[in-house]
């Protein structure tokens, strides 16, 4: 009896494992291969939005600007959202991870996860992500933009194009970021709720019928 108790705890231990991992897959994923590439630098200057932006102002301004420092700044600046999606990860991955812990698991009883489950950790991530590229676009961009004007330029004509860029990357830049993010937390988290659905049908299938429970 002592043997078959100690098998179904370890079959329990095993499932927690498998689901515990498949959660840390699914934040990895998820973070490194869907979200960090948003904030590279895309394989084409005019997928850069920022620079296009950046260059449309200066023409409408008439502003001449130095291209390598505005590379530089923008380089800087998406150097600088590598901490977001490290962030993001810990707060996905930390907070599913007690989630399913708290879950008792036996014969009737499996580790399920359902949509109203996401809705708080997706808004500590947006709130998160907002308040991050706010600051970062702060420190990165705006506070840095009078480097990339070139001597000789009207003050009254760099202060319009910063306000712009500001006005743009504060609102529309970020409001499309953060709407490429939603979908791909949206996609991740309906993925990962019929992983955990899958595992626990295997985990009750096999409790159920396998002969070294009997």
């Amino acid at each position: 009896m002592d043997d078959l108790e100690n098998l179904k705890k370890q079959h329990i231990s095993n499932y927690r494992n498998v689901v515990n991992e498949t959660i840390k897959n699914n934040s990895n994923v998820l973070v490194y291969d869907d979200i960090m590439p948003l904030f590279k630098k895309p394989p084409l200057d005019s997928m850069d939005f920022i620079k296009s932006k950046c260059l449309y102002l200066a023409k409408k301004y008439n502003l001449v600007l130095n291209t390598t420092e505005l590379s530089l700044m923008i380089d800087e600046y998406r150097n600088s959202l590598v901490k977001i999606c490290n962030d993001i990860y810990d707060i996905r991955t930390g907070y599913l991870l007690e989630k399913v812990a708290s879950i008792p698991v036996s014969e009737d009883e499996i580790v399920k996860l359902l949509k109203k489950d996401f809705l708080e950790v997706n808004k500590k991530i947006k709130t998160t992500v907002k308040q991050f590229l706010t600051e970062v676009i702060q420190k990165k961009i705006v506070n840095n933009v009078n480097k990339i004007f070139t001597n000789g330029v009207l003050e009254e004509a760099c202060q319009k194009f910063i306000y712009e860029l500001k006005k743009y990357l504060t609102s529309t830049y970020q409001n499309k970021l953060l709407e490429d993010i939603d979908f791909k937390v949206l996609v991740k988290d309906t993925i990962l709720i019929s992983a955990i659905k899958e595992q626990g049908e295997r985990f009750q299938f096999t409790l159920i019928n396998s002969k070294i429970f009997e």
